[in-house]
């Protein structure tokens, strides 16, 4: 009796071993794939942090516009008239 149980159990499971391997394999791709964004996404956030520096190359930039806009400014006030 045991042996006919365990005939049936071995047909009903073989009948869907195929079935099985297919889940199998989608659930690993999506692992894959899923695994793959979250290494996409840890290089996009290093790809997007600031350098070291550049805070202060902003600040030196922003320094020379400023004194560029005066030197401008002396060179052409405002309330003179371009003809």
């Amino acid at each position: 009796m045991l042996i006919l149980i365990c005939f049936v159990l071995f047909l009903i499971i073989y009948r869907y071993v195929y079935i099985i391997i297919f889940v199998l394999y989608v659930i690993v791709a999506i692992v894959v794939v899923v695994d793959g964004m979250k290494e996409k996404s840890k290089l996009l956030n290093e790809a997007c942090r600031p350098m070291p520096g550049a805070e202060e190359a902003v600040e030196e930039l922003h320094q020379e516009r400023k004194s560029d806009e005066k030197r401008l400014e002396r060179k052409m006030p405002k309330n003179r008239k371009i003809t």
